[in-house]
């Protein structure tokens, strides 16, 4: 009969498990995709191929001329000395205390001992200060037995300038600091309404202060007599009769 409902089709019971293991397979998910780039790998960090120690060639040297800072006011004073230990100074600018001073390619370099903690001459001194840092690290690295590199080194090494420019890249900002505005206290006489002088704001009657102004305005007021005027008229006044 063309009424009759359609026989579903038979199907046997290993067909059925079949199917249900099919359906139960779990897809596995689309691999998430990373929208930022991933950052770009830090330079090797410098080689330092050296030893320092108390019988290093510059360690006295060093000890020496730090002692003769402590009785400069500037470098101008132990130019001729630095100059004969190795040191190159070039005049730089009008003042006399202005060099450029370059550390003997055998010593400790100057940016990995003081230069890296400056913003500018990183790798040449040109202050008393700078030149105390980097005498005191490099006895630091005498006492330590640290270990480092050559001016030589620095100036062979082909990936300085990526370094420092990764390192200027990773190196955090100062904190903004925004000083704190204090609230402005209302100006008391701001707040007062604008009077003329002499009168007085409410519900009473503005009267002016000075009797010049009463005259101007075309008015005549008797002048109040004092009470000792008063008293002195009743005294001398003539006792009535007697009747």
């Amino acid at each position: 009969a063309e009424d009759a409902e359609a026989v579903p089709p038979v199907t046997t019971a290993a067909e059925d498990e079949r199917e249900q293991a099919h359906q139960s397979v779990a897809v596995p998910p689309a691999p998430e995709r990373s929208e930022a780039a991933p950052p770009p790998a830090l330079p090797a960090p410098a080689r330092k191929p050296h030893v320092a120690s108390a019988a290093s060639a510059w360690a006295g040297v060093c000890t020496d001329l730090l002692a003769a800072l402590e009785d400069q006011s500037g470098i101008v004073g132990i130019r001729d000395r630095l100059v004969s230990d190795g040191f190159r100074c070039v005049k730089v600018g009008p003042k006399p205390s202005e060099y450029h001073i370059s550390v003997p390619a055998t010593y400790p370099c100057y940016y990995d001992v003081a230069g890296k903690d400056y913003s500018a001459s990183q790798d040449m001194p040109r202050t008393k200060p700078q030149l105390v840092k980097y005498f005191e690290g490099c006895l630091d690295l005498a006492r330590t037995g640290g270990a480092y590199r050559t001016e030589a080194d620095r100036e062979a090494d082909e990936g300085e300038d990526a370094r420092r420019a990764a390192t200027k890249k990773l190196r955090p900002k100062p904190p903004v600091t925004t000083a704190a505005v204090e609230p402005v206290a209302p100006d008391a006489t701001a707040a007062r309404p604008e009077t003329a002088v002499g009168q007085r704001v409410g519900r009473a009657r503005t009267k002016p202060e000075r009797l010049t102004d009463l005259v101007d305005a075309g008015k005549t007021y008797a002048a109040r007599p004092s009470a000792s005027r008063t008293r002195n008229d009743a005294e001398e006044a003539p006792a009535p009769a007697p009747a």
